[in-house]
């Protein structure tokens, strides 16, 4: 059985044991590996052990018989490696399926589009899958070069996209991280970049810096909308004493993303169903002064306001 024939979301392998969730018909609910899977999970663990043995870093991706995998390596209690993969979706999907509004989505593929598109949600919200959404959807018409920097590397964005081009270039602490890539990436010439993921003030402050002279798309978690923006502000507040002035000119637009997983009758299939919340920010006065003012709890009405009159779509993934 190869790794392209199971279907699975997250795999652990540990000394003993291979555990699976997301398999269908189970959902979200831990089950051993079942044994007709064994070659192609031994397959993994040999792969795992050599890149980790070789190159000794704790996070990782493998491409293994065309599917993407993110790897995490944890010391268990005897000192032996475990082994969390979490398999990346197979494709990027359309941008349309996210459910956006007209309005949203005209902002977002503007040819004027600049400072900083964040994305956030709760683990495994689509945060990641919804930017690649959009560069891949940008891609298509705009003939940019954008560098998308991974940590690891979780998207299949590498490549020509229509007229654009993406360069996914894979980092980690040992090369300086996402700040000394997105160093280099200001002196290049590209359009645009994409940030994996904001987990710490250096990342926060690179990717505060970098929007205020080009377009950057990233990822950050939180509970809400409200939420995802104070965390990035705990970041860069470390670093600048203004940092809620510049958050406000920098921010173009927040996306919050929400996911419902549905069984289909008989457990057949699984559909993920996206609720975003969007908040404009470019040129939305009022927005902009909450934001310059720290005052992110207060949000909640303007973002009312902004979606009273629009009408919501599902997005789906099959």
């Amino acid at each position: 059985m190869k790794i392209s024939e199971i279907e699975f979301e997250d795999l652990y392998l540990g000394v003993g044991f291979a555990d699976v969730k997301g398999r269908r018909g189970f959902g979200d609910a831990r089950t051993p590996a079942p044994p007709e899977w064994a070659d192609a999970v031994e397959e993994i663990r040999r792969e795992c052990a050599w890149r980790y043995q070789k190159n000794e870093v704790e996070e990782f991706t493998l491409v293994v018989d065309g599917v993407l995998l993110r790897v995490t390596v944890f010391s268990d209690v005897h000192d032996e490696p475990v082994f969390v993969l979490r398999r990346s979706l197979p494709r990027i999907f359309p941008l349309s399926d996210l459910g956006l509004p007209g309005d949203v989505m005209d902002f977002l593929m503007s040819p004027r589009l600049r400072g900083l598109v964040l994305f956030g949600g709760r683990m495994k919200m689509g945060k990641t899958s919804s930017a690649a959404s959009l560069i891949k959807a940008r891609g298509e018409v705009f003939p940019d070069v954008v560098f998308a920097f991974e940590e690891p590397v979780e998207t299949l964005l590498n490549g020509e996209l229509g007229k654009g081009r993406v360069i996914t270039i894979p980092v980690s602490p040992s090369t300086g991280g996402y700040p000394k890539a997105m160093d280099k990436a200001v002196r290049s010439g590209a359009n645009a970049m994409f940030i994996g993921e904001i987990r710490n003030p250096e990342t926060a402050e690179a990717v505060l810096l970098a929007s205020m002279t080009g377009l950057v798309f990233s990822t950050t978690h939180g509970d809400s909308l409200e939420n995802m923006l104070e965390r990035f502000h705990s970041f860069v507040k470390t670093r600048f004493s203004n940092a809620a002035d510049m958050m406000a000119n920098v921010l173009s637009a927040v996306i919050y993303l929400e996911k419902q997983v549905v069984s289909t009758a008989g457990g057949a299939r699984s559909i993920h169903r996206f609720t975003t919340v969007p908040l404009l920010v470019s040129e939305r006065l009022e927005v902009q002064s909450k934001i310059r003012a720290g005052k992110f709890n207060q949000l909640a009405d303007l973002i009312h306001q902004q979606s009273s009159s629009r009408t919501y779509g599902s997005g789906s993934q099959q």
